[in-house]
């Protein structure tokens, strides 16, 4: 093998590792890399697509800035920083629009027992709402109402 050679000891079981590790990502990504972008995000909501445009912004940053550190720049410098933190900051903004209209959607669901209240009270005369129990309702159906004949009425005070 060639690494045996040139790579010493101490540093070729890391790189072993790392090798394997690459090699399993290439396998990863291999279904993903012989497809348009659209028929990758075909079916996605405008919210999912745009977070995995900001995730494999991301990702690609982030590995060029690893790709930098690797060849001795100093990286922290570099204008790759600045896109990472701005792609960071993007993010932030997607989730912070995503809970306000998650909130939002929250306040807009009906008080079930709110709304009840609200049609029996469009539906009734106008009057104001009852209090009164069931069987106090039903009494006073079927009391008897006194009609008024202009008559005075006679006095039951002596009978008993």
């Amino acid at each position: 093998r060639e690494m045996e050679d040139c790579v010493p000891d101490e540093v070729r079981e890391p790189v072993e590792a790392f090798e394997a590790a690459l090699t399993t990502v290439e396998e990863q990504l291999e279904p993903f890399l012989g497809k348009s972008w659209e028929s990758l995000t075909v079916g996605l909501t405008p919210y999912e697509k745009a977070k995995l445009n900001l995730i494999v912004a991301y990702a690609s940053n982030a590995l060029f800035y690893i790709f930098l550190k690797t060849q001795g720049v100093a990286a922290h410098e570099h204008p790759v920083v600045k896109e990472l933190d701005l792609i960071k900051a993007s993010m932030a903004k997607l989730k912070d629009l995503v809970d306000k209209q998650e909130a939002e959607k929250s306040r807009m669901r009906l008080n079930k027992d709110a709304a009840k209240r609200f049609v029996v009270h469009g539906m009734s005369d106008g009057a104001a709402p009852s209090r009164e129990s069931p069987t106090e309702k039903r009494k006073l159906e079927t009391a008897e109402v006194p009609r008024n004949t202009g008559k005075k009425a006679k006095s039951r005070k002596g009978k008993a």
